[in-house]
């Protein structure tokens, strides 16, 4: 977060968000026209199917912690939604919690880290 000495913590996490909606939102919206599922149904199959099936009992839920795990690909889970037609407001909702949660982490800690810099170094 190369923008925290330059933005306060709150727009920052704001203008965060939004850019995640936007991301999130385009890859959920062009899923079918990526081609992408082809390649994972082959390579990934048992993968796909078990992510399949908890997607289709929570949304929500698996893509609020999928998207607020650092290891793991949110894009993957817009791109799986959006071949899935999962309800978009959910699954935008399930990406905004959890990012929103990583990156409010990130953000207020990185920001607090700084101000301590600079209170030991005496600027």
């Amino acid at each position: 977060m190369l923008a925290i000495p330059l933005f306060p913590p709150g727009p920052l996490l704001a203008l965060t968000l939004i850019g995640i909606a936007i991301s999130s939102a385009s890859i959920y919206a062009f899923a079918s026209s990526l081609k992408l599922g082809e390649y994972l149904e082959r390579k990934h199959a048992k993968h796909m199917e078990r992510l399949q099936n908890a997607l289709r009992r929570n949304p929500t839920s698996i893509v609020t912690a999928w998207s607020f795990l650092p290891i793991v690909p949110t894009d993957l889970i817009c791109y799986v939604c959006g071949v899935m037609k999962i309800s978009f407001r959910r699954f935008l909702l399930g990406v905004l919690v959890g990012e929103g949660a990583i990156c409010a982490l990130y953000i207020f800690a990185g920001a607090s880290l700084l101000d301590l810099g600079k209170r030991l170094i005496g600027t």
